[in-house]
């Protein structure tokens, strides 16, 4: 069994609250993030991760608030689990954009996509087991200040748990500005499917081919995939 929580501003109050009748929520599913005060924005999410479940959870989702889900996306996510439950999903994902991931996706048998490209904060389902887990290696390794999306994946990669997308993206993030960043550009995902058709119960796991320009640089030092991507939208050029 899957569930959701969403972690929420208050300044978005009525995304919040589209969102939990979405889904259909309680209150008691949001957290409120008050890092605008803090100035920490990891321990809100780190709280709502580690809320307490209810017995017979084996997964959980976090959302942000500035978020729209596919139609049937609680059925869908509950297939992921149990298709996949062992393995940890970037449910937003623009990884593959472009044309040039045309042939591959037209050529897909399965929706289940490996990568470990990146892990977008806004949408990430995992198994409830290895969450503790994962906050405390965060906090050993990065501490406080870290992107939880980068400590995530970090954590995912050190204990070889697979990170899998989908296509279709069953997650949009319809926030234009961020709370975080403000000089982060608009992120859409352009392969988001409002009514997604695909066998979610398929137990395969496709893996796409890494293009020349997505992969990392090493100039000095190592640089992370999820930097080299909000750099790219930036319009820095990542080559220099």
């Amino acid at each position: 069994m899957v569930d959701i929580k969403i972690v929420a501003s208050r300044q978005r109050q009525e995304m919040v609250e589209n969102l939990r009748d979405a889904l259909e929520l309680t209150d008691q599913d949001i957290f409120y993030d008050e890092s605008t005060e803090t100035g920490n924005p990891y321990l809100p999410v780190k709280q709502t991760w580690l809320l307490p479940h209810e017995e017979g959870v084996t997964h959980r989702v976090v959302l942000n608030d500035d978020v729209q889900v596919c139609s049937g996306f609680k059925r869908i996510i509950e297939q992921m689990a149990q298709s996949h439950p062992d393995c940890a999903f970037s449910l937003f994902t623009m990884a593959f954009d472009g044309d040039c991931y045309n042939d591959f996706i037209s050529g897909l048998d399965s929706p289940y996509i490996q990568h470990d490209w990146s892990m977008w904060g806004c949408a990430i389902l995992l198994p409830i087991g290895i969450v503790e887990e994962c906050f405390n290696y965060i906090e050993a390794v990065f501490g406080e200040g870290v992107l939880e999306s980068h400590g995530i994946l970090s954590f995912l990669k050190h204990k070889q748990i697979p990170v899998l997308s989908t296509i279709p993206v069953t997650v949009q993030h319809i926030g234009d500005d961020s709370l975080y960043d403000p000089s982060l550009p608009v992120r859409r995902s352009s392969r988001f499917e409002e009514n997604p058709t695909a066998d979610w119960t398929s137990a395969k796991i496709e893996n796409p081919p890494v293009l020349e320009w997505f992969k990392p640089r090493q100039i000095g030092k190592v640089e992370d995939r999820t930097d080299r991507i909000l750099n790219i939208l930036r319009g820095v050029n990542v080559d220099e």
